[in-house]
């Protein structure tokens, strides 16, 4: 239901505006347009005189005709006449019946008029039935009258055989007429006297049959003759998008010519207000269907709104604000379905200062090139390729949407429609022949489908981040650009894209001017305790994201099992999402099932097909959480894909191949384009930054003498468990109740993860080295390990009891040593690298003194220790570095560091 106030009736006298207000033409620059109304001020409620037009798709079923029925009889007042398109899909169903009559089949053609008369008195006497008002007795005749001289049409093209644009107009007109007359006699009905007015008896135009052009000082003289014959209490009810020549032909002006009608209409008849009624809440800043973030903008300038419709905004006509712009007049577009909605004024006032901006995208396109192999100065008299390729396509009436030209006219790329390349480029190899063949000019190119992406925005000359935050949002997601080019008016930029590439192209340059924050869709991979800590952290700190970084975490797939893998773009809640990890992870099995299998394929990773979808998602991330090493098939085709990667386990890292590998001391590794990143930061010391660390050192131009580290978190509490006097079994399994350890937990006991874990650190030193390089002494012996039966199923008590046998030969080995000379047992990992060009990695379980790097570790806590030439005595990192909080921590820090990265490169003014 509309808000609007009701106003008072004017009297004829009344409505007439000063001199100063009179509405001007395309052919009458001297008039001067009605005077501008602030942004702020423009309210159709306050309008006294306002045209309103209902669109096709607004006026599709029985709802929506009661629904203009509502909104006329709710702001009666202040309606000085309805324009009206042709019901949807009655244009379409006509072009059958056409195509069927040009064919010869009569018959067909005239079943398609069958069927659209029937559907037409259904949805009238449905509409009657809703408005709970009496049957029009001769509603049937009235339809039925309206389709016989349509009839009679069709059976002559069927006869004739043949397609004419002219006989094509007047098939099209009936739907016009027919929707026309239907609302006028629905409102009648209803209560609201209302008078049929076809548009041909008024407005005039040339022969240009399809899109013709408006003889704006005739048709407003007609209009205003025509007009003095309605009675005030009467609402008269236009037919849109039709005319007529002067010869009496009957001809259409184009898709969305409705719109056109309205705002002629506004612009003869001085209204206060062209008030559009669609299907959208108003102007969106990007076709809904491919952004769902899309909003409705507040206000456009008439300029804007006129670029909009020259780059493909489908909701304009090409001409729909020309009248506007002389006359002044603004227009309100709304939702049929929310009349109250906030919808969007279009207005002489400007729109500086404001960050909303239109995305648009003109899809099916081609792009051809052709440029000279000899080039010429300017002074050259030979006749520039760029202006006989475009005389050529003008001769065939091809529409170029784009043009860019090279020096003197040595080369030009154009943008046509994909169903002309053919033709275009066959016209063009013809008119260069010669020089082709003499080698003067290359031989002619094409690329397509491409797309023709733009921005719209009043303030885009005065502010140059506009600029940069448009390439760069299109370089984040390494989309190549084919050609750019920049309207002469200032207010539009585009470029020409693969048409491959047009979804996330458009989300991503939508997102950088829209969206005040960054907004991330996330895979997260994995059933476990870290996993669901991640959930628990972003639920925790959502608020936190949002006021210090301006982003939010869109979780859209993630594994409710091991083995399954759940997808939806739109995102899952927090709740159900922890629901789900909560129920996998309730369970006393020490070992997943497929931990004991690998490397096996990863039955929960995602597929090719929902890679496929995320990598159209704003900034897509997949956050490996599982533990997996069998992933490198997984990262590949992420990083193929564009889709960051953040990998929290340190095998699946270090079997990388090289080529994910950026070989330097930098935290992250992208594609060779520089656009993807790979995030590993977590597998060595979880939340620790050690790696940030060790590349902050490096890049001050240090040099990395030795590393002394215990990067084992489950092993050291292990260790200092015993320390205080425990068992080792003992102190096994309560490491393994508190959930320290890896998906296997022999990998912690013999030193398998640590060995990964200095492979990433020795790769973060620029330097390869391979797991067999790296000497390794288990914490507990591969002989003790092996006599307990391992299985997928065991349970802590199965593990503690096999090493019982074990227990006091450990205390004799390392506990009383450590005892009797004041040391600790610590599981440590040192790196050499004295040498040059060497590297020595050892691991082994060491009882070590005050003075080396891990001898405070407490608990589960890891201890990193480098020494450099600047520092001789080792900077020492110490703290949490196992356990799913700590894990999760640091998986999160990478992922903010990927938004931190890519905001960077989309700077707002």
């Amino acid at each position: 239901m509309s808000d609007c106030p009701p106003s008072p009736q004017l009297s004829e006298a009344a409505e007439r505006r000063p001199p100063t207000a009179v509405a001007s033409c395309p052919s009458s620059p001297a008039a001067s347009p009605a005077p501008a109304v602030a942004r702020d001020q423009l309210d159709h409620c306050n309008g006294q005189r306002n045209v309103y037009k209902f669109g096709a798709t607004a006026l599709c079923r029985p709802a929506r005709f009661c629904d203009l029925i509502h909104v006329v009889r709710t702001e009666r007042a202040r309606v000085a006449a309805l324009v009206v398109s042709a019901m949807d899909p009655t244009p379409a169903q006509l072009l059958r019946a056409v195509a069927f009559a040009a064919a010869g089949d009569a018959s067909s053609a005239l079943n398609v008029v069958d069927k659209l008369q029937a559907e037409t008195l259904s949805i009238a006497t449905a509409t009657l039935r809703e408005l709970h008002v009496k049957p029009v007795d001769d509603m049937e005749a009235l339809i039925v009258g309206l389709w016989t001289p349509l009839r009679e049409l069709l059976v002559g093209m069927s006869l004739l055989q043949e397609q004419t644009a002219p006989a094509t107009d007047a098939v099209l007109a009936f739907g016009e007429q027919l929707t026309a007359a239907l609302v006028a006699r629905l409102l009648t009905q209803a209560g609201i006297d209302a008078l049929y007015v076809d548009a041909r008896d008024w407005l005039l135009t040339d022969e240009t049959h399809g899109s013709a052009n408006v003889l704006f000082d005739e048709s407003r003289t007609k209009l205003r003759q025509q007009r003095t014959g309605w009675s005030p209490e009467v609402v008269p009810v236009i037919t849109g998008s039709i005319g007529c020549t002067r010869n009496g032909r009957t001809t259409t002006l184009g898709r969305n010519g409705a719109d056109y009608t309205a705002t002629l209409v506004g612009a003869m008849l001085r209204a206060d207000y062209v008030v559009i009624h669609t299907d959208t809440a108003g102007v969106m800043t990007a076709d809904p269907d491919i952004v769902d973030r899309a909003v409705a903008l507040s206000h456009l300038s008439h300029y804007e709104a006129l670029e909009l419709a020259m780059y493909s905004t489908r909701m304009f006509h090409a001409r729909t604000m020309v009248p506007l712009i002389k006359s002044g007049v603004p227009m309100f577009i709304r939702n049929m379905m929310d009349p109250s909605g906030r919808g969007t004024y279009i207005s002489a006032v400007g729109r500086t200062g404001t960050h909303e901006t239109c995305t648009t995208s003109l899809e099916h396109l081609a792009i051809i090139e052709a440029r000279t192999r000899i080039l010429q100065d300017g002074s050259s008299r030979q006749a520039n390729i760029g202006a006989r390729v475009t005389k050529v396509l003008e001769a065939l009436r091809i529409p170029v949407w784009l043009s860019i030209r090279g020096a003197h006219g040595q080369a030009i790329s154009v943008v046509v429609p994909l169903d002309k390349e053919v033709q275009a480029r066959a016209a063009i190899d013809t008119e260069l022949s010669a020089e082709i063949a003499s080698h003067e000019v290359d031989c002619v190119n094409s690329e397509s489908p491409v797309t023709m992406l733009s921005i719209v925005t009043e303030d885009l000359s005065k502010v140059p981040h506009h600029r940069t935050r448009f390439f760069g949002s299109l370089a984040d997601a390494d989309i190549e650009v084919l050609a750019v080019g920049q309207g002469t008016s200032l207010r539009s930029l585009s470029c020409v894209i693969r048409g491959i590439d047009t979804k996330v192209a458009v989300r991503r340059v939508h997102d950088a001017f829209n969206v005040d924050c960054l907004v991330t869709n996330v895979v997260l991979l994995g059933c476990n305790h870290i996993a669901l800590d991640v959930v628990h952290q972003l639920h925790k700190l959502q608020e936190r994201y949002w006021s210090q970084h301006k982003a939010r975490v869109n979780i859209v797939g993630f594994n409710p099992n091991c083995d399954d893998f759940l997808y939806d773009p739109k995102g899952f809640a927090y709740e159900e999402l922890a629901s789900c990890l909560e129920a996998c992870r309730s369970t006393n099995a020490v070992m997943s099932a497929s931990s004991a299998n690998e490397p096996t394929p990863y039955a929960g990773a995602p597929s090719l097909t929902h890679l496929n979808e995320l990598q159209d998602l704003a900034i897509p991330i997949v956050l490996d959480c599982s533990g997996q090493s069998n992933t490198q098939d997984l990262y590949s085709a992420c990083i193929e894909r564009g889709i960051h990667v953040v990998a929290s386990n340190a095998r699946s890292v270090c079997r990388l191949p090289s080529t994910l590998w950026r070989e330097s001391t930098a935290t992250t590794t992208r594609t060779e384009s520089g656009r993807t990143f790979f995030m590993h930061t977590s597998t060595v010391g979880a939340s620790l930054p050690i790696i940030d660390t060790l590349g902050n050192i490096l890049r001050t131009g240090d040099r990395i003498l030795g590393i002394d580290t215990s990067l084992s978190g489950s092993m050291n509490f292990v260790a200092n468990e015993v320390m205080k006097g425990k068992k080792l079994s003992e102190a096994v399994g309560e490491v393994l109740c508190r959930g320290y350890c890896e998906r296997d937990p022999r990998e912690d006991f013999t030193g398998t993860d640590m060995v990964a874990k200095v492979v990433v650190l020795a790769r973060a030193l620029g330097v390869h080295l391979h797991e067999s390089e790296v000497r390794v002494e288990p914490f507990i012996p591969h002989s003790v390990l092996d006599t307990i039966a391992w299985s997928h199923d065991m349970e802590v008590d199965d593990i503690v009891t096999g090493l019982e046998a074990y227990d006091e030969e450990f205390r004799e080995r390392y506990y009383m040593p450590a005892v009797s000379e004041s040391k600790r047992l610590c599981y440590v990992a040192s790196i050499n690298l004295a040498g040059s060009l060497s590297i020595e990695a050892t691991i082994r379980p060491l009882l070590v003194s005050e003075d080396h790097p891990v001898y405070y570790t407490k608990d589960n806590e890891v201890a990193f220790g480098v020494s450099s030439v600047q520092y001789p005595n080792p900077l020492v990192l110490k703290g949490s570095g196992t356990g799913a909080s700590a894990s999760a921590t640091g998986v999160l820090r990478d992922v903010l560091t990927i938004l931190s990265r890519l905001s960077g490169n989309n700077v707002r003014a």
